[in-house]
């Protein structure tokens, strides 16, 4: 993780620099959400992102993305969205709301 990106919580923890602010936006976070973004340190992302995996980026479904997708108005991610991505390969491009 590159310390730069990175701001001192407590005497043993830091976190990535953005993060401290509601909403929190990430420094590594680029582009627009409900656009195209992307992580600009993936393969370096820090252990809770590692922690907190794109529903279905592994093959497990999980809630809490689905929750942070939709307060930024955007559709949960499914099985189909993976499809054709390598592993460890960034997430896939977070889409505005599909049609319902």
């Amino acid at each position: 993780m590159p310390v730069e990106l990175t701001q001192v919580l407590t005497p043993h923890l830091r976190v990535m620099r953005g993060t401290e602010r509601k909403p929190a936006r990430c420094i590594a976070l680029q582009g627009e959400v409900g656009v195209a973004v992307s992580c600009s340190i993936h393969p370096r992302r820090a252990s809770v992102c590692r922690e907190y995996p794109p529903s279905f980026e592994d093959g497990l479904h999980n809630p809490r993305c689905d929750e942070a997708r939709q307060a930024h108005g955007m559709a949960a991610l499914t099985p189909a969205d993976w499809s054709g991505f390598e592993p460890d390969a960034p997430p896939p491009v977070l889409t505005p709301p599909r049609a319902a």
